[in-house]
């Protein structure tokens, strides 16, 4: 079952996303919020949302306020936004939050189909798991929970995001999985999912849980052009 969150004083998104449901029979629970306050209380009480539509222009704790919250207090990156709003004046804000994508008021049933036939079709990847031998024996990790790799000579650090693990291997052979493809490659030891970059600076690379990850001026040419490639990836 995945569970979605709606903040919206308007109906129209939760009937789209019932309809959706009810067409391509996906279990899907919807919970209605008005506010942005009444959201954060759900969440505080243990509730864990999969998906979150947020209006931008809600009254008190608006959409960038609470999705601020629910990636810097909350520590929580599993959630994926989604903004709405009726123009798109705000678009620079949204990045910090890290959003999934973003719908202009009044969307269409059209436009929101196509939203939620990527959404699950980037879930599903985000499933695909990692697999990994320490010491003969096997471990797998989702995809969706790697941070980044680092090697030094011939022992692979992976951060996830709650842990890390070392194991044997080299860089160049972790670049050819498959499962792997979207990753990019910042520095001869590094290989970064973009899920998690924040900022790009001349050196480094700023991640979500805050850490610097160091450009190579061999690789420095090429990061822009990866990373929108895959942000173009994501919104066919």
């Amino acid at each position: 079952m995945t569970q979605f969150a709606v903040c919206d004083k308007e109906e129209a998104v939760i009937r789209v996303i019932d309809q959706y449901r009810k067409a391509n029979e996906i279990d899907i629970r919807l919970y209605p919020f008005k506010d942005g306050t009444s959201l954060e209380k759900r969440i505080e009480l243990g509730m864990f949302f999969d998906v979150i539509f947020l209006d931008i222009e809600m009254e008190g704790r608006n959409g960038i306020e609470v999705g601020k919250w629910l990636r810097e207090t909350k520590k929580n990156e599993r959630t994926e936004i989604i903004y709405m709003a009726k123009d798109e004046q705000h678009l620079a804000e949204l990045f910090q939050n890290r959003p999934f994508d973003f719908l202009l008021k009044p969307p269409t049933e059209k436009k929101i189909f196509q939203l939620l036939d990527k959404l699950f079709r980037v879930r599903i990847i985000g499933e695909q798991k990692f697999r990994y031998t320490i010491y003969g024996v096997n471990y797998e990790e989702r995809i969706k929970n790697i941070l980044y790799f680092q090697s030094n000579l011939r022992i692979i650090e992976m951060v996830t995001i709650d842990k890390i693990e070392q194991f044997v291997g080299k860089m160049n052979q972790l670049r050819e999985q498959v499962v792997l493809q979207s990753f990019i490659r910042t520095h001869q030891s590094y290989l970064v999912n973009p899920e998690y970059i924040v900022k790009i600076e001349e050196n480094s690379i700023q991640l979500s849980n805050g850490e610097l990850i160091p450009i190579s001026k061999k690789y420095s040419s090429d990061i822009k052009t990866e990373l929108r490639k895959w942000l173009e990836g994501k919104r066919r």
